[in-house]
């Protein structure tokens, strides 16, 4: 066993204590009454439902990611789709996710916020989620659940938009 695997676990309850601090659960989160407008409302369910599922498979970080999320819609912020730089994302996947960031961003920018707030944050959500599995370290299915679920979800939106002109 190499040296540094002493000093690595005389820090792990220092790491998880602070960790613990630093982590968002999603109970505390699915309590909150959202305020605002009604897409930080979706926004925080639809985050709240990611936190659920990444904490069902065991994925904590994942899972608190979410429910910050979550935490910040509920309190009436404006909530941002990720962007690729912030995750470890192949250079591959990387075109696709921003032409994706970018039609979102339009869609809502359109309105999309006010006119069809449910399919704007439903779009936006199922893009964190493409995001977050498109890091390297995910499996391939997820990603391309989460992408499928986006791009229909970005579709609603589109039809809501041109529904309402």
């Amino acid at each position: 066993m190499p040296k540094y695997y002493s000093k690595i676990f005389a820090l792990l309850p220092v790491f998880t204590i602070f960790s613990g601090c630093l982590l968002v659960d999603s109970k505390s989160v699915k309590e909150m009454a959202p305020v605002g407008p009604r897409i930080n409302a979706v926004l925080h369910s639809e985050y709240l439902a990611l936190a659920e599922e990444q904490e069902r498979k065991g994925n904590i970080f994942t899972s608190s990611f979410f429910a910050s999320k979550a935490r910040l819609a509920a309190r009436g912020n404006a909530v941002a789709p990720e962007t690729i730089e912030a995750w470890n994302i192949a250079p591959s996947k990387q075109n696709k996710l921003q032409v994706g960031r970018a039609q979102l961003i339009v869609a809502v920018a359109d309105a999309g916020r006010i006119i069809s707030p449910n399919n704007a944050a439903r779009a936006q959500a199922m893009y964190d989620c493409w995001v977050v599995e498109s890091d390297s370290e995910r499996q391939t299915s997820s990603v391309e659940s989460c992408k499928s679920k986006f791009v229909k979800a970005l579709g609603a939106l589109r039809s809501g938009l041109k529904a309402a002109q």
